[in-house]
């Protein structure tokens, strides 16, 4: 919202009636979304919207400074940007330290660190806002040839410092959580128990009961058994038939 009321304010000294007009309408609208964005949030702008007025605004300043001398056109664009700039850099240079993935999404941006150092949301919203609107201030008036181009090393050097201060807050948490020892023995866990299910399936599912070769002996009825009688359950007849 302030970059776009600054970049709208250094088209109006080039006298960019369409690019006033234009910049003027999405510095208001971001305003109004700024009403429903504070903390606690109730909606998000999301990549779209960002991108949208991120790039609408850095052409707006391309054209604003076309023509006019280099060395103090960069200062200026970067004058305007400085916050964006700084958590850019930041972020960057921390997932590069830590080992991670530079387009891997981390709390590790310039509002995440200062919510650790203790500010509340509101906090570092406005902290951000007051360095945004110096930031900006410094560019529009060195646009306009009010104060020197040397006014923008203050806000390089200030943005530096934030950088280099918020680098030894933490913000991912123990080396041991996202080492790669972690992640061979997950991975060396799951081929285990992967081989031993592919081993449980072909296994059979019935295995058969080996018999012993030996037949069993089942004595006849009319054989003395050790130390027991005949059966007295056998007839009469079948005693004197066999003897």
């Amino acid at each position: 919202m302030l970059t776009a009321f600054g970049v709208a304010a250094c088209v109006a000294v080039e006298v960019m009636d369409g690019l006033v007009v234009l910049l003027s309408v999405l510095a208001a609208a971001l305003t109004g979304f700024l009403m429903h964005n504070w903390p606690p949030a109730r909606v998000a702008l999301g990549a779209c919207g960002s991108l949208f007025a991120g790039f609408l605004l850095a052409s707006a300043a391309v054209f604003a400074r076309a023509g006019h001398d280099p060395v103090v056109g960069t200062g200026v664009l970067f004058a305007l940007t400085a916050v964006g700039g700084a958590d850019v850099l930041l972020v960057a240079v921390s997932r590069r330290l830590a080992g991670r993935p530079l387009l891997r999404g981390a709390p590790d941006h310039l509002a995440h660190r200062l919510r650790r150092l203790g500010l509340t949301a509101q906090g570092a919203a406005v902290l951000l806002g007051l360095a945004a609107f110096g930031a900006v201030l410094t560019g529009v008036l060195v646009h306009a040839g009010v104060v020197d181009v040397q006014a923008v090393s203050w806000v390089a050097g200030g943005a530096l410092v934030v950088v280099l201060g918020l680098l030894r807050v933490p913000v991912y948490g123990p080396p041991r959580a996202r080492g790669g020892r972690l992640r061979g023995a997950r991975r060396a866990r799951r081929t285990q128990e992967a081989r031993a299910s592919r081993e449980a399936r072909r296994a059979p599912v019935y295995a058969p009961r080996r018999q012993s070769e030996a037949r069993p002996h089942h004595p006849e009825s009319g054989e003395r058994r050790a130390g027991r009688p005949v059966s007295t359950q056998v007839n009469g007849s079948l005693r004197v038939r066999n003897g």
